[in-house]
């Protein structure tokens, strides 16, 4: 079943009456006082009276209202979405309640909400056996599997524990200051007035901002809430040179690590609690990083050697979950007579479904205990590196372990501290440097507000040419010669005359496959910018001659060739592009725009885009061309409903706008002019 079928079908299931639509908006009109009073509330029982008027809705309709409450986009829409996953009893309403938080997710919007601590044994067993069976299926957690299932009550404490941070990061030190028990010694016997004003003053000159929480390890300690304890690594801009005389705030660790020309710090704690007022609030922590300092030099090794070992385990472990998974979907979607592909039922999708859930769930575990794995190896090896700062093998695993993990930040500081504290290595620490810095642009996260993102953006391209020139005066190596050419193109500052005279200089220096890979390719790059498609197809075969599984590199050649009306051999660029990467959006929109201009098949488009939507759901790219094509098609109906949709997931996309406009001119057309009400003149006599 295509996605469009599929849509088509859920969409069927879900649609709900005009009178649902009033139900609808009725509850979309509360939806801010529901969401206060969840806030409130002390008890699972207080936080289901408080979702009476969603639970009790039919199914369809507490689906549309979750589907009409995401675009509110707000934490309050988020503390609802997360509390129906809690407590609904139909499955349907829980996935669509995840579906929906994912997306919020997206745009940086989390709940602040959390769940009381409940038993999993009285939903399970607290029935009579009569309907024992029964409830065990509309059980609150039955979606989850066991293993994750029994780790949810402790799942409490990792929320708490970023609820805390993040309110602290952001100055809402009110709320940071209720996390805390009211003798935690963090609270310093200050009431709050006193504690905010203090963290106020301190935050004036400190200016923190971009908290990352890295990993988080729940240790359970007999199934006691009040005993057990979260282990978390995480990050935080902030500057710490301005106040040398205050006192330092007792809630900040000690920095194993940290980034200069950010300002970026790496903290590690264990956290305790105790239970208040049936609330679980944070007692206090154990700095790891200042404990680390003080260990042995051969027990730091040896916690070196076992964590990096684990973390290597757990992602061989991740990579073979997904192969798995991968395998087992192909065979969930192998081809099937077209009519077997007609009477496919809703139970093949459930399949399918199920497995991606389960699937998904695996994978989330292995990779969190693999990020919690290389945090504690990374931790400790920052410790070491406090001891033995001219040890160049320690900066080179931190470097490979902080870019496995894309924490390009962290990998640059270990570089930038390699060139300084060891001189022989001086020119490799460069170029790493540098790698990590242009990474860096690419993944820097975007929480903050765009202006913000840009200045870090231009710092570090700024910094990672700065430490390319150095790097070449140190080792004329072709390769750094490569890269600040790649970043005098990507700072587009009208500088493609040094970086062209800098891509020639490496091509002829008899690079190797790399290097002459990515000269090639940026050569091609430069030339697709002058519009001199005929000059850029030969660097892009040659680039894909020297490495044909070079990413991206016959969706260059395949959009190339349709330039140059080479139509044929541009198709079977693309086909080659998405069966090497069937994530290569680019390349869908590609054969997309081929089949629709270029070889007049908008039945085949629409077959390449569906395709791309299955292996990338929720792609605006991918959507926006479904859009064009439905327009096309004269679908005027379907592409409405395939713009919306990427409106939704991306709403600044610069190519919905003008897709919008077309769409609603055609629109228009369509209803016909409307009648002129022309006011009548009287005629002089």
């Amino acid at each position: 079943m295509s996605h469009k079928d599929h849509k088509a079908k859920d969409q069927a299931q879900h649609m709900a009456t005009q009178a649902d639509t009033t139900q609808v908006q009725a509850q979309l009109a509360n939806y801010q006082a529901i969401a206060d009073q969840l806030n409130d509330n002390d008890s699972p029982d207080q936080d289901q009276e408080s979702l009476e008027s969603i639970l009790t809705l039919d199914v369809p309709v507490q689906i549309a209202y979750i589907q009409a409450l995401v675009k509110e986009k707000n934490t309050a829409a988020a503390d609802i979405l997360q509390a129906i996953n809690n407590y609904a009893s139909a499955k349907d309403v829980r996935k669509e309640a995840r579906r929906s938080l994912i997306k919020l997710e997206s745009i940086s919007v989390y709940p602040e909400w959390t769940p009381p601590v409940i038993s999993l044994v009285e939903p399970m067993f607290g029935k009579s056996a009569s309907n024992q069976d029964e409830s065990m299926d509309d059980d609150l957690f039955s979606f989850l599997p066991p293993e994750l299932a029994n780790l949810l009550p402790s799942a409490q404490h990792e929320s708490i524990v970023r609820d805390f941070l993040l309110s602290w990061a952001d100055g809402d030190y009110k709320t940071a200051y209720n996390n805390l028990a009211s003798d935690s010694p963090i609270r310093e016997g200050l009431t709050r007035q006193q504690w905010v004003k203090r963290r106020q003053q301190w935050a004036e000159q400190a200016q923190p901002k971009s908290f990352k929480a890295l990993s988080a390890k729940v240790h359970d300690e007999n199934n006691d809430p009040s005993a057990t304890t979260l282990e978390m690594s995480w990050s935080l801009i902030f500057h710490s040179d301005t106040a040398p005389d205050s006192e330092p705030l007792p809630e900040l660790p000690a920095t194993t690590l940290l980034y200069p020309d950010t300002q970026r710090h790496w903290c590690w704690a264990t956290y305790t609690f105790v239970r208040e007022d049936d609330k679980l609030r944070i007692y206090d922590f154990v700095d790891e990083g200042a404990h680390a300092l003080q260990l042995p030099d051969e027990v730091l090794q040896q916690r070196i050697d076992d964590f990096t070992k684990q973390a290597d385990e757990e992602l061989k472990a991740l990579q073979e979950a997904q192969d798995n998974t991968e395998q087992k979907l192909g065979e969930l979607t192998e081809p099937q007579d077209e009519e077997d592909e007609e009477d496919e039922d809703e139970e093949d999708w459930d399949d399918e479904e199920n497995l991606l859930d389960d699937s998904l769930t695996d994978m989330m575990m292995r990779a969190g205990e693999a990020f919690y794995a290389a945090s504690k190896a990374l931790h400790y090896r920052d410790a070491m590196l406090a001891r033995s700062p001219q040890d160049a093998t320690l900066y080179d695993a931190g470097y490979d372990l902080a870019t496995l993990m894309m924490d390009e930040e962290r990998a640059a500081a270990y570089m930038q501290l390699m060139a300084e504290h060891v001189p022989s290595k001086r020119a490799e620490a460069l170029q790493k440097l540098a790698s990590a810095l242009v990474l860096a642009t690419t993944h820097y996260d975007d929480e903050e507000d765009e202006d913000e993102n840009e200045e870090k953006i231009d710092l570090f391209l700024q910094r990672a040419e700065e430490t390319l020139r150095e790097a070449i005066t140190i080792s004329n190596d072709s390769f750094n010669l490569v890269m600040l050419a790649q970043v005098l193109i990507t700072k587009e500052e009208n500088e493609t005359t040094e970086a062209e005279d800098l891509l020639q200089k490496a091509l002829a220096s008899n690079p190797d496959e790399r290097t002459a890979t990515l000269g090639n390719v940026s050569m091609g790059r430069i030339e697709q910018g002058r519009d001199n498609h005929r000059k850029a197809l030969p660097y892009y075969e040659e680039a894909a001659r020297i490495s044909p599984d070079f990413p991206n590199i016959w969706t260059h050649l395949g959009l190339t060739r349709i330039e140059l009306e080479q139509i044929d051999e541009a198709e079977q660029n693309l086909l080659h592009a998405v069966e090497l990467d069937s994530e290569d959006t680019s390349a869908y929109s590609g054969l997309a725009f081929l089949y629709t201009i270029k070889k007049h098949d908008l039945n085949r488009a629409e077959e390449v885009l569906e395709e791309g939507l299955e292996f990338n759901p929720g792609s605006a790219e991918l959507l926006i061309a479904l859009t064009k094509v439905d327009i096309e098609k004269g679908d005027l109906e379907a592409a409405e409903e395939n713009l919306s949709e990427a409106e939704e997931v991306e709403p600044d996309n610069p190519f919905i706008e003008e897709t919008r406009m077309v769409l609603d001119q055609l629109k228009a057309l369509r209803r016909g002019p409307k009648r002129a009400k022309h006011k009548q003149t009287k005629r002089k006599r």
